[in-house]
């Protein structure tokens, strides 16, 4: 009690005052925290992320948050912008016979929490755990109907909060060995600890009067008093009245997930499609050999089982909150001393089984909270979930025909070749390939990672309540997990399809670096017509002369010249129309470079060899190719983007631009005058391009060591084999042709012009 000072015995009663005094601070505390702590506590339910947690079998631990300083915080701002609205129209009555109080309207807003802090006391199936709630800050603002209006201003800081919850198991009729923590909720204490920092009141309510002269520092211990046991009566009913009643629509949701996934519709292939039987396919024996006998391949390796990345499922949608799957992925470490892959086989079923060390799925989620009128808050929730072992199951028809002709090069440009392998087996193409199945063993490992300190503590919160849930729940986690898979398999399904139609189609241009293959291949047919009409032309212009009886240019230089008469014309033609050279090869050169030219062309842009894999096991081998090819192009930019410059660079000019000089300088060498191309000049660039013409021969050496780099050979210890094998193509043979072509031809002009040389200075007669 208090004693009211001067100004409060100037009124009428002071007995009435002290009355309406204590009948003020009930109604005002009551309706406020019940109202506010409530909404407060649903938000922070509503909200919950965090960070890493301990293993399932860590019983008990007290955990706080140790870096709140340095993390961001996104929880801690939303709260702080947030503003609640208190439920206009509510009425109660109030303690001590003090009548009713209606609420008109209010809001609270500036909501802070420094630490959670939780104990996990569990036994068994009971779940027990002590929550600490600790330097919980609020301001609220009422308007509420007693005797008169009044109005409050409340500012409560540095309080304190601790609640025990109790959850007892709900054991569903339909699956009684599997019960879930989903039963009654139960408060085993409360102890409340407010701290009312300032408040001010406003109203013509006699109360309000009252209240109006006492002093600041007297208020405020008095209203935090009064409220502790109202808000720990408010707390008790929100968790054994409403909690149980959203556990108990929450065990009516998931129990359906507790029995076995159904297996999905089986659809029946086209009638007119020979689907391939898995389990005689030779390359995947081979597989199932090298997962057998070199498992020590993957030891200590991380192993990618499975990645699905922008997945963006909906696993939840409400009012006011959404929780969006964004991607996942299955991975875990190879064994040294077991297989920790197994694959399966079965008719057009294809079973993996994986059983590797720190297997985990990875995950994460988007949680978006959007309250009308408030600002939204954005979190990204990931989470690690541990796995003992998991197995999968994918429907595969595919039509074997087209597959035995697929170019598996293609494949790599575009995986969409291969499945029209399997499009053409089924109508819908969907049904040819989907999981069918998709089971997972849990192991007591769950971490979720969030930014922000408060989500931190939240979580570690969570984490006590999981930790327990593993110890003492772990064969309906299996279920529930299991189950929530057997639902995920359609929409994976169907992401699955997604990606496979918005794959580029199926292409061989990509293996000519964007050129037609069309255009290559003329380029074989123009390097053979160009050649065959320069040898026509070449008959044609010798039998012209034979009838007009010269031979060659000798007619034009006149046969019974002097020596010294045809040395000096000698030195004024070009190579081509020397007397000594046969009219035959001063016509047939010039088609012959041309010719070179194009073959070189031809052969930088087609293949020059492909990589194939031949499989056998059981007596039946398949091979599977080519599995890459590569040409000059494709040579000079993999080595490029795999930063082999210098290689890249090296290629690039002895067998890309060095060819195509080469040929040009021998055009200008065979057609220029000395006018315009100096016979000491021409002498030099021939014997240039004689020493140096050879090195154009870099690709075929390249090619030669890529054929014994690529020679390799494996034997299972049963009967399972597998070698690999380089094949030479046509354009190999062909720039090894046109290479040794114009390494002859500039023997041919390098020899005619040292003869011509001779001439010129008199050692030899035209």
């Amino acid at each position: 009690g208090f004693k009211p000072n001067g100004r409060l015995a100037a009124t009428p009663s002071p007995s009435l005052c002290r009355a309406m005094s204590r009948r003020l601070v009930l109604v005002l505390w009551l309706w406020l925290a019940t109202a506010a702590a409530g909404a407060a506590q649903d938000d922070e339910e509503e909200d919950l992320s965090g960070d890493p947690i301990g293993e399932g079998d860590n019983r008990s631990a007290l955990l706080t948050s140790s870096a709140a300083a340095a993390r961001p915080d996104p929880l801690r701002r939303w709260l702080e912008g947030l503003r609640i609205s208190l439920p206009a129209g509510a009425t109660g009555e109030l303690p001590m016979g003090m009548g009713t109080l209606e609420l008109t309207a209010g809001s609270c807003w500036g909501f802070e929490v420094g630490h959670l802090r939780s104990e996990d006391n569990s036994i068994d199936q009971t779940l027990r755990f002590d929550v600490n709630v600790t330097d919980f800050e609020v301001t609220c603002h009422i308007e509420g109907l007693n005797n008169g209006t009044l109005e409050v201003n409340i500012t409560m800081g540095r309080s304190s909060l601790e609640v025990g919850l109790q959850i007892e198991p709900y054991v569903s009729p339909v699956a009684p060995s599997l019960p879930l923590p989903l039963g009654q909720f139960n408060s085993t204490h409360c102890l409340a600890d407010l701290v009312v920092q300032n408040i001010s009141f406003a109203g013509d309510s006699l109360v309000n009067e009252a209240l109006q002269g006492l002093p600041l520092e007297m208020l405020t211990p008095m209203m935090g008093t009064f409220i502790n046991t109202p808000l720990c009566e408010g707390l008790r009913h929100a968790i054994e009245d409403q909690a149980t009643s959203f556990a108990q629509m929450g065990a009516q949701l998931v129990t359906p997930l507790l029995f076995e996934p159904l297996p999905l519709f089986q659809p029946d292939p086209l009638p007119d499609k020979s689907l391939m039987n898995l389990s005689t396919y030779p390359p995947l024996k081979v597989a199932q050999a090298l997962v057998r006998d070199r498992f020590e391949l993957w030891a200590n390796r991380v192993v990618q089982i499975l990645s699905v990345a922008s997945f963006e499922f909906l696993l939840a949608d409400t009012q006011n909150t959404s929780v969006t799957l964004r991607d996942f992925q299955i991975q875990g470490i190879g064994a040294r001393t077991q297989p920790g892959l197994e694959i399966g086989m079965m008719d057009q079923l294809l079973d993996l089984f994986v059983n590797l060390e720190g297997l985990s799925l990875y995950t994460s989620l988007g949680v978006d909270v959007h309250l009308p009128g408030q600002p939204t808050l954005t979190e990204v929730v990931d989470i690690t979930l541990g796995l003992s072992n998991l197995s999968m199951g994918l429907r595969a028809w595919v039509d074997e025909p087209m597959l035995n002709n697929l170019e598996i090069d293609q494949v790599i440009q575009s995986p969409r070749c291969i499945v029209q392998c399997a499009t053409s087996t089924a109508d819908p193409p969907s049904d040819s390939i989907a999981v069918e199945n998709m089971e997972v063993a849990m192991r007591p490992l769950l971490q979720v990672s969030a930014e922000g300190s408060l989500e931190h503590d939240i979580t570690q919160l969570f984490n006590s309540l999981v930790a327990a849930l593993y110890s003492g729940y772990m064969p309906a986690i299996n279920a529930l997990v299991n189950g929530a898979l057997g639902m995920a398999r359609a929409p994976l399904n169907s992401l699955m399809w997604q990606r496979i139609e918005s794959l580029p189609k199926c292409s061989r241009a990509e293996l000519f670096m964007g050129v037609d293959e069309h255009v290559i291949r003329s380029l074989w047919t123009s390097s053979i017509s160009v050649a065959v009409l320069g040898a026509v032309a070449a008959v044609a212009a010798h039998w012209r002369s034979k009838r007009r009886g010269t031979s060659g240019l000798d007619g034009e230089m006149g046969s019974s010249a002097g020596g010294a008469e045809a040395a000096a014309g000698v030195e004024d033609l070009c190579l081509a129309r020397q007397p000594f050279v046969p009219l035959v090869l001063t016509v047939f050169y010039p088609f012959a470079l041309l010719s070179v030219m194009l073959l070189f062309l031809f052969a930088d842009l087609d293949l020059g060899a492909t990589v194939s894999v031949v499989m056998a096991a059981e007596g039946r081998s398949a091979t599977i190719g080519p599995l890459f090819s590569f040409s000059l192009v494709s040579t000079i930019a993999h080595s490029w983007d795999s930063g082999a410059y210098f290689i890249s660079i090296l290629t690039l000019l002895t067998s890309g631009i060095w060819p195509f000089v080469k040929l040009s300088l021998l055009f200008a060498s065979w057609l220029l005058p000395p006018s315009r191309f100096s016979v000491r000049r021409r002498g030099h660039v021939l014997n240039f391009l004689d020493t140096w013409g050879k090195y154009s021969f870099v690709d075929s050496w390249f090619l030669v060591l890529s054929m014994s780099a690529f020679a390799l050979e494996w034997e299972s210890v049963g009967e399972a084999s597998m070698k690999v094998q380089t094949t030479p193509t046509a354009a190999f043979y062909a720039f090894f042709t046109a290479t040794s072509l114009s390494l002859v031809l500039g023997h041919v002009a390098s020899e005619l012009h040292t003869h011509a040389a001779k001439v010129a200075s008199g050692r030899l007669q035209v």
